[in-house]
C-alpha cells in the first residue's frame, strides 16, 4: 500500500509539471491571457491542479497551517459575498441603498439579495481567483529539480516576450507584430495589451535571470587552484572561466529582459527595474562577495545602456522629463477610490464589483472615461472586499517577510538557493508596481506571481543539492601530488572565495 502511494503521489507530481509547463508558456500568449477563451482555459487547467492537489497533498510539507487556513478563507470569501440575505438586512449594509432602484429596475429579487452588489462579478472574481490558488498548490509541492526547469521556462517566455517587444520598437507604431492592437505610443508590448503589463511580466522575472547569472559566476570557477595574475586581463579570463556556456544563457537572458522593460517605455517598470539591480547588488553580495556582485551587475547594466543608447533612449526618457496627463488622471481615480473604501466599509461592495460600483464616485473630469480598474491593486481590493481584504494583505505581507530568514542564509549556496531569492525580489517588485497599475487583474501576471511564490515558499535542505560549482568541476585535471587537502576550517568551508 505504501509502494502505491509513492506511485501515485510520483504520478500526481509528474502530471502537475506538465499543467504548469502548459500554463506557463501559454498564460501570455494572447493578451496576457485577459480575454475570455485564454482565461477560461486557464482556470479549468488550474482546477485540475486543484483537484489533484487534494487527492495528493504533496504541499502539506510546505506551507504551514496558518497560511493553508489564510489561503482557504481568501479563495472561499466571494463565496461568503454570494449567500443571499433579507432585503431589509441588505439595505442596511453600507452603501448598498443607493443602488435598490437601480436593481428593482434590472428585475432583481425583492426579498432576497446576495451581499455583492453585482454577484455575476462576484461569481467570476471567484473563478478567477483559483488560477493563482491552484498555480500555487500544484507548484509548491514539486521538487527542486522541476521548479528549476520551470524556472527556466518562465525565463525563455519573459526573454522571447521581450525580444519580441524590442521588435515591435524598432518596426514603429505601425509594425505588422502588434498582432491587430494599434497603440497609441511606439512601445513594446508583447503579446500583451497594456506596456505596463509586459513591463509587470518582466520585472517579476528579471531578478531571478540576475540570480541564476550570479549562481554560474558566483563560485570559485572550474579551476580555483590556478592564480591569475592581478592585472585587467587576469580579471577578465578569470570572468571568462567562470560564467561559461550557461553563465552567458542566464547572462543574455538578464540583458534582454532589462533591455525589453526600458523600451515598454513604463516608467514605474524602468524604475523598479534598476531597483532590481540595486536589490540584487545586496542580497547576493553574501554568497558573491560585495565587490563580485557589484562588478557583475555593473556590467550586465552598462551592456543594457549600451545596447539601448544604440537602438535609441530619447523616446523612453522624454517619458520621465515629460509631466504626462496620466499620472493626474491615476490620482483622480485613487481619490475617488478611496471615497468608495468609505462608503463601503467595512463589508466592501464585493469581490469583482469595482467596475459597475465605481461611476458612482468618478469625478466629474473623468465623466465619458470607461475606468474599468483603479490602477492601484490594493485600493481596488480594500474597496471590494472591505476590512476583509486588509487583513488578507496584513497576512500575506507577515508570511512574506517571515520567509526571509530561512532563504537568505549563509553558506553555500544551491542554484535553487539562488532562485528563491530572486523569486522572493521578483514578489517584491510586482508587489510595488500594484501600487501604480493593476498587474494582479492581468491572469498571466498572477499566474507567474504564484508560481514565484510556490519557489520563494519551497522548503528544502541545502544538503539535498550540490553548491552551484561542484568540487569534482574544481579539481579536475590536478594530479593527487598537487591537489589541495579540503579546507578543514569552518570559515573557508562556507566562503568560497577563501582559498
Amino acid at each position: 500500500m505504501k509502494g502505491m502511494r509513492s506511485i501515485n503521489d510520483a504520478s500526481a507530481a509528474t502530471a502537475n509539471f506538465w499543467i504548469l509547463s502548459v500554463m506557463l508558456v501559454c498564460a501570455p500568449l494572447y493578451r496576457g491571457g485577459n480575454r475570455p477563451l485564454p482565461l477560461l482555459a486557464l482556470e479549468l487547467l488550474a482546477y485540475l491542479l486543484i483537484v489533484l492537489s487534494l487527492m495528493r497533498p504533496l504541499w502539506k510539507d510546505h506551507v504551514s497551517i496558518i497560511m493553508r487556513g489564510t489561503l482557504l478563507v481568501t479563495a472561499l470569501m466571494p463565496l461568503v459575498y454570494l449567500v443571499p440575505i433579507p432585503q431589509a438586512l441588505w439595505l442596511e449594509l453600507p452603501g448598498r441603498v443607493f443602488y435598490n432602484p437601480i436593481l428593482k429596475l434590472t428585475g432583481e429579487d425583492l426579498h432576497w439579495r446576495a451581499m455583492s452588489i453585482v454577484p455575476s462579478d462576484t461569481e467570476a472574481a471567484f473563478y478567477t481567483l483559483l488560477l493563482p490558488i491552484g498555480i500555487f498548490f500544484g507548484a509548491i509541492g514539486l521538487s527542486t529539480r522541476r521548479l528549476q526547469f520551470l524556472v527556466m521556462l518562465t525565463l525563455s517566455v519573459a526573454a522571447g516576450e521581450a525580444f519580441l517587444g524590442l521588435i515591435q520598437f524598432a518596426g514603429g507604431v505601425d509594425g505588422s507584430l502588434y498582432w491587430g492592437i494599434e497603440p497609441s505610443h511606439r512601445s513594446a508590448l508583447g503579446t500583451y495589451v497594456n506596456r505596463n503589463h509586459l513591463a509587470g511580466l518582466l520585472v517579476m522575472t528579471l531578478p531571478t535571470a540576475l540570480a541564476l547569472f550570479a549562481s554560474a559566476i558566483g563560485g570559485r570557477g572550474p579551476n580555483p587552484g590556478v592564480k591569475f595574475p592581478v592585472t585587467w586581463k587576469g580579471h577578465m579570463v578569470s570572468f571568462l572561466e567562470r560564467i561559461a556556456r550557461p553563465g552567458i544563457l542566464y547572462g543574455l537572458s538578464a540583458l534582454l529582459i532589462l533591455l525589453g522593460i526600458i523600451f515598454t517605455r513604463s516608467r514605474s517598470g524602468v524604475a523598479l527595474a534598476m531597483l532590481a539591480i540595486l536589490f540584487a547588488m545586496f542580497f547576493f553580495s553574501r554568497p558573491m562577495g560585495r565587490h563580485g556582485s557589484i562588478r557583475t551587475l555593473g556590467l550586465v547594466t552598462v551592456l543594457v545602456l549600451v545596447v539601448a543608447g544604440e537602438i535609441g533612449l530619447f523616446p523612453i526618457w522624454q517619458r520621465f522629463a515629460v509631466d504626462h496627463p496620466l499620472g493626474h488622471i491615476r490620482w483622480s481615480v485613487f481619490s475617488s477610490t478611496v471615497d468608495g473604501i468609505g462608503a463601503f466599509f467595512p463589508l466592501g461592495s464585493g469581490p469583482g464589483t469595482f467596475l459597475h460600483v465605481y461611476p458612482r464616485f468618478q469625478p466629474q473630469e473623468l465623466y465619458g472615461t470607461l475606468v474599468n480598474h483603479a490602477h492601484n491593486d490594493y485600493l481596488e481590493f480594500l474597496m471590494e472586499w472591505g476590512l476583509a481584504g486588509a487583513v488578507i494583505i496584513l497576512l500575506l505581507i507577515i508570511f512574506y517577510l517571515g520567509r526571509w530568514p530561512s532563504v537568505w542564509t549563509r553558506g553555500d549556496w544551491s542554484r535553487f538557493r539562488y532562485c528563491q531569492v530572486g523569486a522572493g525580489i521578483g514578489l517584491l517588485l510586482l508587489a510595488l508596481h500594484g501600487l501604480t497599475d493593476f498587474n494582479f487583474h492581468i491572469p498571466a501576471n498572477a499566474a507567474y506571481f504564484a508560481f514565484l511564490a510556490a519557489v520563494f515558499f519551497h522548503q528544502h535542505r541545502e544538503s539535498d543539492q550540490p553548491p552551484a560549482a561542484t568540487p569534482q568541476r574544481r579539481t579536475r585535471g590536478r594530479t593527487p601530488s598537487t591537489a589541495r587537502p579540503p579546507a578543514t576550517s569552518t570559515s573557508s568551508a562556507s566562503n568560497p572565495f577563501l582559498d
